[in-house]
């Protein structure tokens, strides 16, 4: 930490500030490597396919799912860490590595395992880039400025989906074959490391963010959460090859039974042994206070004196269950619609990737295109969220109302992917009959989902809790996309190119049941966020804790006092 910080203090902090949208506009275009690395992916999986012709099926998707489990697995831990650290420096620790590994799998020739292995250790890396870019936005913007640096941040997560599929189509039919993807993740993200290396610009640390102390990170739940959530995620990722597995279903069991643990550890038995002090320490304090206002004449008593003895005194005030930092603190469920907004998440990606990968392999298989004409057929959902990000505006959105728009978003999709299940390599023009336009509109959809959801969750967290309730809410996502990857790999089964007609029939067939997955999701989705509290007319802050305003205001009468 101390290179880092020596590194940025080279440039002065105000010449920084007054290049401050474009040195953020670098940050999420190094943030959108980590999207661009899950979908680029998936059209570059038939060049991992030709470079290996010895592996089996299910070896290479292990170099798309191995990426995914660990970034499922370490983005709440990533989340945690940059609200301790600092989200500035968990962000280049974790671009720097995630370049270096992509480069160390783009020069791998011989071993597909070695592949997996390296891919699995960059999702480590690449976990820490969306908590903490969440968390920088929230500290860097406000007002106005808020609102446009939230768009930028969500058009870059989303309609890089689309970018990526483009480049990993390409650079499979290139000489570079699917190393291209990885050679350009490297170059993109060590450029951006270079140049923020100097120029990020740290954030104003609350006083919520100074209680803050990495000794006192819970590392037995923090392992434990990790352990829970890869087996859940392995669980999810085997059973797309058969669920009646043991390797499917029992990694699933004893992870969710973890997590669990995990859950009720922090949230009850340590959270009841804090709130026991607590109760102790607020006793002492006014009983103090008490005898402060009884004393107030008279020299022979120092309050503040008998208070600190006072509470030194206090059985467990210095015992380490109370001076442990959650990683499931109250104030995070305490959010407004954070429930609502944990399941809809789930659920919204298991509904992205279920079309996504419906539709990019339907183009590969039955309509036999190419990798990169795949990628073209494709970018219209990524152009429905770029446009959607485009026109979207929040005082238009608060005019109708956001709980009316966000539950709007569900009922487009869920439209939209009726009319695309349509789909039919047999029907002329079947591509700007059914296809084209409806993925426009299922990425429009998506865009007014994730512009009502971030912006509630920016304005409704306090700053020091940003890292870790991006990574909660980003875990339930990842979870989503490898419950929805399970789910069309049972119904679809092992796919192998074969360009008879009556086996592109069978596979055509087996896709549209792919389709009732993305049904559920969305109506599922509607429901959820029927539940949603009314979203109230942003006034453009994030939200500062009680404490954190508590030091504010006192700071305010001191200079009042001074003045």
């Amino acid at each position: 930490m101390e290179l880092l910080r020596k590194g940025r203090n080279l440039v002065p902090l105000e010449t920084k500030n007054k290049y401050k949208v474009w040195i953020y506009f670098l940050v999420i275009i190094a943030t959108s490597l980590d999207n661009l690395n899950v979908s680029g992916t998936l059209t570059a999986i038939f060049s991992i396919t030709e470079h290996f012709p010895n592996a089996g099926t299910t070896t290479i998707s292990w170099v798309f799912s191995a990426y995914s489990l660990t970034l499922g697995a370490f983005i709440i831990i990533a989340g945690k860490l940059a609200d301790v650290l600092g989200p500035h420096n968990v962000f280049l620790c974790g671009l720097f590595f995630m370049s270096i590994f992509a480069l160390i799998t783009a020069v791998i020739v011989k071993e597909p395992i070695a592949l997996i292995v390296f891919r699995a250790i960059q999702g480590i890396f690449a976990s820490s880039l969306i908590p903490s870019t969440f968390a920088m936005t929230g500290n860097y913007f406000k007002g106005d400025a808020l609102l446009k640096a939230l768009t930028g941040f969500i058009m870059s997560l989303t309609t890089v989906f689309g970018i990526g599929c483009i480049l990993g189509g390409a650079f499979s039919v290139s000489s570079a074959g699917y190393k291209g993807l990885f050679y350009f993740t490297f170059a993109v993200g060590m450029f951006s490391f270079i140049i923020l290396f100097f120029l990020i610009i740290p954030i104003d640390e609350t006083e919520g963010h100074k209680n803050l102390k990495i000794k006192d990170l819970d590392f037995g739940g923090s392992f434990a959460l990790v352990a829970g959530l890869l087996l859940i995620i392995l669980g999810l990722t085997e059973g797309g090859h058969s669920w009646q597995k043991p390797a499917a279903y029992v990694p699933i069991i004893i992870g969710g039974l973890v997590l669990i643990g995990v859950i009720l550890f922090e949230m009850v038995y340590i959270q009841l042994f804090k709130d026991k002090v607590d109760s102790q320490i607020k006793s002492i304090e006014s009983n103090t206070t008490h005898l402060s206002e009884e004393n107030k004449d008279k020299d022979e008593l120092n309050p503040s004196n008998q208070s600190v003895e006072t509470k030194s005194e206090i059985p467990g005030i210095n015992d380490w269950r109370y001076k442990i930092q959650l990683l499931f603190p109250r104030e995070v469920v305490s959010i407004r619609n954070f429930y609502q907004y944990l399941a809809s998440t789930f659920l919204f990606y298991i509904n992205y990737i279920a079309v996504m990968t419906t539709v990019i392999q339907y183009y590969q298989y039955v309509t036999l295109d190419s990798p990169i004409m795949t990628a073209v057929k494709v970018l219209p959902l990524a152009l429905g969220l770029a446009v959607g990000a485009t026109v979207y505006r929040q005082r238009y959105a608060e005019k109708f109302g956001l709980k009316f728009v966000i539950c709007c978003s569900p009922i487009i999709v869920l439209t939209m992917c009726v009319w695309l299940s349509r789909l039919d390599f047999r029907v002329k023009n079947s591509y700007w009959k059914y296809e084209c336009f409806a993925q426009f509109f299922i990425g429009y959809g998506t865009n007014l989902y994730f512009q009502v959801y971030w912006t509630d969750i920016i304005i409704g967290t306090p700053l020091h809790l940003q890292g870790v309730v991006s990574g909660i809410l980003q875990t339930a996502g990842q979870i989503g996309i490898c419950f929805g990857n399970a789910i069309i790999a049972s119904l679809v089964g092992d796919l192998t190119l074969d360009k008879s007609f009556e086996s592109r029939l069978k596979l055509h067939d087996k896709f549209k049941k792919n389709f009732y997955l993305a049904f559920a999701a969305s109506g599922a989705l509607f429901l959820v966020l029927l539940t949603t509290k009314k979203t109230p007319k942003m006034d453009q802050t994030p939200k500062i804790s009680d404490e954190e305003q508590g030091v504010t205001e006192n700071e305010v009468e001191k200079e009042s006092e001074s003045n």
